[in-house]
Parts: C-alpha cells; structure tokens; sequence
C-alpha cells in the first residue's frame, strides 16, 4: 500500500541528514516533497482528463506560477522554491558539483521571509510570525538557510493542500 507524504515524513527525513555531508540527498528530498505538494494543489483545480497532461507536461516554475495564482505562494516564496529546484537541476546533471559550489550559487539568494502561523491560545486561535532575517543572520551557511526556507514553504504547501482537500491528517 503507498502512503502519502507527510510534514512528520519530512522532518524526519531531514533530521537524519544533519550535515552539508549529505548535501545531495537533503535537496534531493526537500525536492521531492516541494514538488509533490505543489502537484498535489495543482491537481486539485483540474479536471480528471487534465491532470495527467498537467502533471507531465507542466515543469516545476509553471507549476508554481499557478500556486502564485492561487494566491498560495507570493513571489519571494515562489523564488526560494525555484533556487532549491536550480540547486537540484546541478545536482542531478552535474554528477561532481561540490558543497562549494553549492553555496557560491546560493552567495546572493535571499532566503529568509516572515513566517505567519496560528496557535491555540486560551482556546482562541491567534497568528503569530517569525522573522527568519535575524536568525539567519547568526546561520551563515546558505545551504542551511535553504534547507530551513524550504520546510517552512513546504509546510505552507502542506497546510495549502489540507485545506484545499479538506483532509485534516498529517
């Protein structure tokens, strides 16, 4: 039986990589799921006769040109997610590439945004933000800030998703 990917999956997943060690495998997977929650959004707007031709024939920018559309995704966001889809497009075509080089790609990519999510406090439900720029401030390292940028906007995709479908499970 195949089962969904899922926030917990994620984190998971990259709690075990740990280190620019395993730069390849971390991009590889943020990837993966960045791309299977936008195809999961974008499905649910189509028909059943155009999906299949959108998921194949749609490459991954187009596919977050709609998410923008949908007013999931502003531009800053869409950005992030296309440097992580160019960080993987070298690594899969260029077998050699180094962390380095990684990071000399990443030297002048914004990567910190505000994050707003909800709490429950006192039984009501409250927005709250964070400002990723100070704290990437004391995380030099691009390739983490990516990492983290990624999550987060994969967790708006998610929560996107969830309420597009009105499927509640994590």
């Amino acid at each position: 039986m195949k089962t969904e990917p899922t926030l917990k999956n994620l984190i998971e997943d990259v709690n075990q990589l740990g280190s620019l060690k395993n730069h390849r495998l971390a991009v590889l997977g943020l990837q993966l799921y960045a791309e299977h929650f936008v195809n999961e959004i974008v499905m649910t707007q189509m028909s059943e006769h155009a999906k299949k031709e959108v998921r194949t024939h749609l490459t991954f920018p187009q596919k977050l040109r709609i998410l923008q559309e949908m007013k999931i995704l502003d531009d800053h966001k869409k950005q992030i997610l296309q440097s992580l889809n160019k960080v993987r497009d070298n690594l899969v075509h260029e077998l050699t590439i180094s962390p380095e080089e990684i990071l000399k790609k990443l030297k002048h990519t914004k990567l910190e945004f505000k994050y707003s999510y909800a709490i429950i406090q006192n039984d009501k439900p409250k927005t709250k933000t964070l400002d990723l720029k100070p704290h990437y401030k004391k995380i030099p390292n691009k390739f983490t800030q990516l990492t983290i940028s990624s999550i987060l906007i994969i967790g708006i995709l998610y929560n996107a998703l969830q309420r597009t479908t009105k499927n509640p499970t994590m």
